[in-house]
């Protein structure tokens, strides 16, 4: 019997991206209440966790992928909650968080349109890959002295989320308007040559998948993307059908 591979947790992220310039994308950035210090003001893909009681009824990671974007993606400023960080052992120093947004008002019109955006996302998400991770301890104590956090190892579930011309304005107009399109995280539209350029890095050997993701839609300047060092990643297949393929392949440590 082969014995199987052991990692913490998985993970479902898309990357949302203007389909006829793949260069340009909504992505997160992780603010100064991060758990995970060493990461923190770090460009991070938009998804989320196959962990806590809201994950029960995902089937796969096409389903986690959806129901993260519909709940960080908001007009509206709310409190969030820490736990599935504490489910995964990251030892948050509050209970709920609220993002820092505009405080401009949202409309019934402009609600009905994050609506319809979030529906072209689920609708067009298409499978680029499922990949292994692996963030040693000490990459997590960089600049952070009092580190106690364990290294750790994922499974990074990959979608494309291509967004049509018309769609991407309003994404564009919105994002404007209210100036932070996520309740979780700080939403950014930014191009790869901006992050080139200002040498962002990407937090939890993120920055390796993207820079093979941009590889794929022809953009040459993803030789560049800053990477940080001594984290693995290594491309394990297609996302799979179902959470139970997933558990019968390796042992997931954490889950719902």
């Amino acid at each position: 019997m082969v014995e199987k591979v052991r990692v913490d947790n998985i993970a479902s992220v898309g990357i949302i991206y203007r389909r006829f310039h793949p260069d340009q994308i909504l992505i997160d950035i992780k603010d100064g209440g991060y758990p995970l210090k060493a990461f923190r003001w770090m460009l991070c893909p938009i998804g989320g966790n196959w962990i806590g009681p809201t994950a029960r009824n995902d089937q796969n990671t096409r389903d986690t992928l959806i129901r993260e974007m519909s709940e960080e993606l908001s007009l509206d400023s709310r409190e969030t909650s820490t736990e599935d960080a504490a489910l995964l052992g990251l030892e948050p120093e509050q209970a709920t968080y609220v993002v820092p947004k505009k405080g401009v008002a949202s409309t019934d019109e402009d609600r009905e349109k994050l609506g319809r955006l979030k529906g072209a996302f689920a609708n067009t998400a298409e499978p680029f890959g499922d990949f292994l991770v692996n963030v040693p301890k000490s990459v997590l104590d960089r600049g952070v002295p009092d580190n106690t956090r364990p290294g750790y190892t994922s499974i990074l579930s990959y979608w494309r989320v291509p967004v049509d011309e018309e769609d991407w304005a309003t994404l564009v107009d919105m994002h404007a308007k209210y100036g932070n399109l996520s309740v979780e995280s700080i939403a950014v539209i930014i191009s790869l040559e901006e992050i080139v350029t200002t040498r962002r890095h990407t937090c939890c050997g993120h920055d390796r998948i993207l820079q093979q993701w941009f590889a794929s839609m022809g953009c040459v300047e993803t030789m560049h993307l800053p990477l940080l060092p001594d984290i693995f990643c290594a491309y394990l297949h297609q996302p799979l059908a179902s959470y139970e393929e997933y558990l019968e392949r390796y042992e997931v440590v954490r889950h719902p």
